[in-house]
């Protein structure tokens, strides 16, 4: 098996059960592992030697591989440099960010709009500003994730 725990004293009863569980998903092929994965194109990828047609990605509109939009990558990269700067709060709110909520501001006919760094954020901040210690939420699987 791949993955071993070693059991102790007070974990024994609660090891014995995970381990048989990790067996058991072993033996049904469920274990999840990390791949190499080398994208082609916004929904193509070489795995193993194989050409995978990709179905869980977050390109959604396909756009990673689209000219002018790695075009606008690279000029943006050359003058802005890359990298994770801290959150919004903590480093500051970029001007980029800024055009960015007012076009999407205007393309909704609204009067601003919020950006967020994921879509966990984003349901975060959004189911906790409508609830209160009395609200109940209703979710099904077709949610996301991150909600259910």
């Amino acid at each position: 098996m791949g993955v071993e725990m070693k059991p102790g004293v007070a974990t024994d009863p609660w090891m014995g059960w995970l381990n048989e569980s990790l067996e058991e998903w072993e033996s049904a092929e469920l274990l999840r592992n990390l791949r190499s994965v080398e994208p082609i194109t916004s929904v193509h990828a070489h795995c193993e030697g194989r050409k995978l047609v990709l179905f869980s990605t977050n390109d959604y509109l396909g756009l990673s591989f689209h000219p002018t939009v790695r075009d606008a990558v690279a000029e943006a990269v050359r003058h802005k440099g890359m990298g994770p700067r801290g959150s919004a709060l903590v480093c500051g709110h970029t001007l980029d960010h800024e055009r960015l909520e007012t076009k999407i501001a205007e393309l909704k006919g609204m009067e601003s709009a919020l950006l967020f760094p994921t879509g966990y954020a984003a349901n975060l901040s959004l189911l906790s500003s409508l609830a209160d210690s009395d609200t109940t939420f209703f979710s099904d699987e077709l949610n996301h994730a991150s909600i259910i």
